[in-house]
């Protein structure tokens, strides 16, 4: 019996342990692989969403990019059009405005009023509404429009009245004149007043 267990190791004992050591390292190597393998690919998924997340990132920031360049170089050719009308009343700037002009044209301020632009509702009985009914009617055609009225009295001559006019309508901010009234020429020194209604826009914010 001892031969024949002696006779048969000698000859298949190699071919039968050693494949059942390799395929027990095998194994062994693979139970201990395997946690690291299945984090070197929680690692790689990861990564390729880092990566995407940021080639998105990225796309979103040469589209930003761009919009920046577009912007900038619209920017010359819509400031004209902020200047003429504004989205903000800019009373300061345009009381500055205002005096610009007048000294530029020879004249001399007397009194200033500037005003929300009368509408049918608020004008009082018996004054004229022909005026108030063309500001209602621009209104109602244009959006987020609103108007101010400038009452101004100057003192001056026919000429530099006619070179205020021209500097208003030179003036990057509209300023349209709806009616001027002269008074007497002064005999003593040859002045003259005159009272002028202009109208000024901006653009109101959206509500």
């Amino acid at each position: 019996m001892t031969n024949f267990k002696d006779n048969f190791m000698s000859k298949y004992g190699s071919g039968v342990i050693v494949p059942l050591l390799v395929l027990g390292m095998g194994l062994m190597a693979y139970f201990l692989m395997l946690p690291k393998y299945k984090a070197i690919q929680l690692a790689r998924d990861t990564a390729r969403a880092k990566q995407a997340e940021f080639d998105t990132r990225e796309e979103t920031l040469k589209q930003v990019q761009a919009l920046l360049v577009e912007y900038n170089q619209k920017k010359d050719k819509l400031k004209p059009i902020d200047e003429s009308v504004p989205t903000a009343p800019r009373i300061p700037e345009l009381l500055g405005n205002l005096d610009e002009i007048t000294r530029q044209s020879g004249m001399r301020i007397t009194a200033l009023q500037i005003i929300p632009a009368p509408t049918l509702a608020s004008v009082a009985a018996g004054q004229a509404v022909s005026e108030v009914k063309k500001t209602e009617e621009l209104l109602g055609v244009t959006e987020n429009l609103a108007i101010l009225q400038v009452n101004i009295e100057l003192t001056g001559s026919y000429p530099t009245l006619k070179a205020w006019l021209q500097n208003a309508e030179a003036n990057l901010r509209l300023l349209d004149a709806r009616v001027v009234v002269a008074d007497n020429i002064d005999e003593e020194n040859g002045t003259q007043g005159f009272t002028l209604k202009i109208q000024t826009y901006y653009q109101r914010d959206e509500k």
